[in-house]
């Protein structure tokens, strides 16, 4: 089973990895278009019985939603563990206080990190640093990315925290998603949200980093493609 726990950025990539296991092939309305705000506001799961597959997106917006982490923890899908559960965060942080925050984030990440600690040992929680912002990108959607000025280089600030925190407390880091978001700002869908061409290159980074032998196809017969292709 894989869970994507965050906001609408992990939502995306949970319904990429949906669209990608499932051969949808036409899917690139999602990614260019609005995100429905209920698409981002429940948890979804998902199974495919080809695959024995089990996905799973669970809303977190902010690491001081304790209640929330508290359910993710204690869900009924944790009956069965968690092969790998993929923790993206920061966005709302910034959007509902500013870098003034920053203080509270690092002590709310503290604190998931040691609930975190809870869930078992079979599951590996990996914590993708927080994705940037690009304020350049043509689309005219979520302004308050302009509106509050460089938040482009704040958003930096609370993926540092996420860095040293994740250091501190022996969590697994996957940075080289941010890293790749930062080189390619032609592949947003607008400025806060990657499109589905860089949720590709993400998910071929987490297939490689799992070092899976069968990357998954895209497609069907002679029309099939590893999605690992770069």
């Amino acid at each position: 089973m894989l869970a994507f726990v965050g906001d609408s950025r992990m939502r995306l990539m949970y319904s990429y990895v949906a669209d990608l296991l499932m051969h949808v092939e036409n899917a690139d309305r999602l990614y260019t278009e609005p995100l429905d705000a209920r698409d981002a506001r429940n948890d979804v799961s998902f199974w495919i019985p080809d695959l024995n597959i089990t996905l799973y997106y669970f809303r977190l917006h902010q690491p001081d939603e304790h209640h929330r982490l508290k359910m993710f923890i204690k869900s009924p899908e944790k009956q069965k563990a968690f092969d790998y559960a993929i923790f993206e965060t920061g966005s709302w942080s910034l959007f509902n206080g500013g870098l003034t925050v920053l203080p509270d984030f690092r002590k709310n990440l503290t604190e998931a990190a040691m609930k975190l600690s809870l869930l078992p040992r079979e599951t590996l929680f990996i914590w993708m640093q927080t994705l940037p912002f690009h304020p350049y990108v043509k689309s005219q959607r979520n302004r308050w990315v302009i509106e509050r000025g460089p938040v482009y280089r704040d958003i930096e600030q609370f993926g540092r925290v996420m860095r040293e925190v994740a250091d501190e407390h022996g969590v697994t880091l996957w940075q080289s998603a941010h890293d790749l978001a930062l080189q390619h700002p032609e592949l947003y869908a607008d400025r806060v949200h990657p499109n589905r061409q860089l949720y590709q290159k993400f998910i071929c980074q987490f297939f490689d980093a799992l070092d899976w032998q069968n990357c998954p196809a895209v497609g069907t017969g002679h029309n099939s493609r590893s999605v690992c292709v770069h």
